[in-house]
């Protein structure tokens, strides 16, 4: 059968794009003179590391020789279980490739979800990370989640494998513990987006996203000062991450495969171009001893006080080891004790003892832990034990403008009781007495009514009495006002309701206590139903321009 000529002009073109296709591949592969026009190394500084030692990754990057920027590299690495340690995204430059993939948004919650920003150690949390897609297209992604404490230490690394269609959003979430060796202070989570592993040669969808968090030994505790270390840097033609092994039982030693993938792409739609490498490193396996740490709580302690030290922030510093002895000794002059709690590898030992420090100063507290391989190290921790203190009267009235002969109401839940060692516990206050200006009321209950017949400011002194019989006393001036004056008008000389009361009230609108435009006097309608609302709204506006210009 013949070909006419309409099908060998088909042929013809067919031909003509293919070898069009073909040089444009062996250009996205090779120069002109046969070397490759990107190319990619990775390292490592050392070629073995210690538990707790900084793994530095670092490689070079060239385009058609030079030194290249404007690219992205993933990074990826993995243990000798074939478990994730770490996934990285570093730049090189401002990479104009067009992205597909946005991270809006990273942050914490309790399994309950409630979200936080702070997470004591020995504590299950999620991590989440809203993903969009931008793109004209769906894609299937491979998301990534990389947690490091505040000295790079992995916590956690997870992915999830995922569709995500066109302008489509999706929360996804990672469950992570927060081992009892993790650095208190700032810690970092990474998330990225790849369309493949980095091992199997997947690059970046989206740029890094990143969310910082606090760890803390005790949840007593504030958030601690620390600075997070830089966990990688760039420059054109070169790159470098770092981290470092977790100290926990279940690290094993062995070699550790890491592997590298660099796409560079000039505006598009000028193709993209990919290289890959790959390396390992060794993670020693010879005993190490244990990290000794402990916490305690309360952290402000009163004579007479049970004050619990917990040793569970230790770690076994090797694989497949534990702690199977915590020894105690606590330095106090009037009660020294050395408490030994001693456990084996399947039973071990309780990590927490209690003390009464009877009197008040600054002892020392120094535990000593052993590991199974008989391993140990020390650590002490000065204790400060404060004094007993005496119960602090406190209070406040409503309405706070008072009017004559109108009921005011005195509320003293805002004091406090104090610590007594007598009793070793605080005291609670058991009697209340108001003197209004030489008047004298007592009660047991922390709120009463008054009634005052006259004008003028008067003082109002507040007593309180604890159970062993200390006593605290505070005093307030209460200014009490004329009850023919009008409530909204607030704006000096009064007697008028004018444009300084509407004024006045105008300027505060919207404000709470705290805000820069709060103005007490605005906030009318507190005083008329008897409880202060604590902000500015409509209902106080209305009142003096509903009375403009009346006068009495």
């Amino acid at each position: 059968m013949g070909i006419s000529r309409r099908e060998t002009s088909k042929l013809l073109l067919s031909l003509t794009i293919m070898a069009l296709l073909s040089a444009a591949f062996s250009a996205y592969i090779s120069s002109a003179s046969g070397q490759p026009i990107l190319t990619l190394t990775v390292a490592t500084n050392k070629e073995s590391y210690d538990i707790r030692e900084l793994v530095i990754i670092n490689g070079d990057v060239t385009y058609q020789g030079e030194p290249a920027t404007d690219c992205l590299i993933s990074i990826e690495t993995r243990n000798p279980k074939d478990n994730s340690l770490l996934y990285r995204t570093i730049p090189i430059g401002d990479p104009s490739q067009t992205l597909p993939i946005q991270i809006q948004d990273a942050y914490l919650t309790y399994l309950n979800g409630t979200i936080t920003d702070t997470v004591t150690l020995n504590t299950l949390v999620q991590l989440h990370a809203t993903i969009q897609n931008t793109a004209a297209r769906p894609y299937d992604i491979v998301i990534t989640a990389t947690v490091l404490d505040g000295t790079s230490i992995s916590i956690f690394s997870g992915f999830h494998a995922a569709s995500i269609s066109i302008g489509q959003s999706t929360d996804f979430s990672w469950s992570f513990f927060v081992q009892e060796w993790a650095y208190s202070g700032k810690a970092q989570a990474f998330i990225n987006v790849y369309n493949d592993f980095p091992k199997n040669g997947g690059t970046p969808y989206a740029l890094e996203g990143k969310h910082e968090f606090y760890i803390t030994r005790n949840s007593e505790l504030t958030h601690p000062y620390s600075i997070l270390p830089e966990t990688y840097s760039s420059q054109p033609g070169e790159y470098q991450t770092s981290f470092r092994a977790s100290p926990d039982m279940f690290t094993v030693p062995g070699d550790y495969p890491i592997y590298a993938t660099v796409i560079y792409a000039m505006d598009p739609p000028t193709p993209s171009y990919q290289a890959s490498n790959s390396t390992s490193y060794n993670l020693n396996s010879y005993p190490s001893p244990p990290q000794a740490a402990f916490t305690y709580s309360p952290l402000e302690i009163y004579q007479n006080m049970t004050v619990t030290f917990d040793g569970s922030s230790s770690s076994a510093e090797g694989y497949n080891d534990t702690i199977i002895s915590y020894e105690w000794t606590i330095d106090d002059p009037n009660d020294p004790q050395h408490i030994v709690n001693v456990g084996n590898y399947t039973d071990p030992p309780d990590p927490t003892v209690s003390h009464v420090f009877e009197y008040s100063g600054t002892f020392t507290v120094e535990l000593n832990v052993t590991d199974n391989e008989g391993l140990w190290s020390t650590t002490s921790k000065p204790v400060h034990i404060l004094s007993e203190y005496d119960p602090t009267a406190d209070f406040v009235w409503t309405p706070p403008a008072p009017i004559i002969n109108v009921q005011v109401t005195f509320n003293a839940s805002s004091s406090t009781p104090g610590w007594s060692a007598q009793i070793a516990d605080y005291a609670p206050i058991t009697d209340y007495e108001w003197n209004f200006s030489g008047i004298i009321l007592s009660t047991n209950n922390s709120i009463i009514d008054y009634i005052f017949a006259d004008l003028g400011n008067f003082t109002v002194t507040l007593t309180v009495t604890d159970s062993i019989g200390r006593t605290d006393s505070t005093s307030r001036i209460v200014e009490v006002q004329n009850e023919t004056r009008r409530i909204y008008d607030v704006a000096e000389p009064y007697g008028e309701i004018d444009m300084r009361d509407v004024a006045l009230v105008a300027r505060a609108f919207g404000s709470q206590p705290g805000d820069d435009n709060w103005d007490p006097r605005a906030d009318i309608t507190g005083p008329i139903y008897g409880v202060p609302d604590g902000e500015v709204d409509m209902r106080d506006v209305a009142l003096p321009a509903r009375y403009f210009g009346e006068t009495y």
